[in-house]
C-alpha cells in the first residue's frame, strides 16, 4: 500500500477511468487509497458516488473481498458483519490468502 501511495502523491485529479464498466473499480482502488493515506473526507465522498453492485461479472468476486476490506476497516458498527463476510468469500476464492491476518493488517505498511 505504500507503494501505491507514493505513486499516487503526484496525482489530484482522481476523476479519471476508462468506461463507465470501469468507474467502480476504479472509485475502489481511490477509496482504499484514501482510507490507507486517512483522508476521510474524500473517503465519504467517494462512498455517497459508488454502489459497488456493477462490477464486471468475472472481477466481482475479487472485488467484493476489497469492499469487505474498506468497510471492516471504516465501520464503527458492522465489523463483524463486514469481517463474516469477508471470510465467507474467501472460502472458495483463495482461502489462504484472504485469511483474517490479511484482513486485520491491510492498512498497515
Amino acid at each position: 500500500m505504500t507503494w501505491i501511495s507514493e505513486k499516487f502523491k503526484i496525482k489530484t485529479n482522481y476523476s479519471n477511468y476508462y468506461k463507465f464498466e470501469h468507474y467502480e473499480q476504479y472509485g475502489l482502488m481511490v477509496m482504499l487509497l484514501f482510507m490507507f493515506r486517512k483522508d476521510f473526507e474524500s473517503l465519504h465522498l467517494w462512498q455517497k458516488s459508488i454502489s459497488f453492485d456493477n462490477f464486471p461479472r468475472n472481477y466481482e468476486t475479487l472485488m467484493l473481498q476489497y469492499v469487505y476490506i474498506l468497510k471492516y476497516h471504516n465501520s464503527k458498527t458492522n465489523k463483524i458483519s463486514y469481517k463474516n463476510q469477508y471470510l465467507e468469500g474467501a472460502k472458495n476464492f483463495y482461502p489462504s490468502f484472504f485469511n483474517e491476518v490479511y484482513l486485520n493488517n491491510y492498512f498497515k505498511s
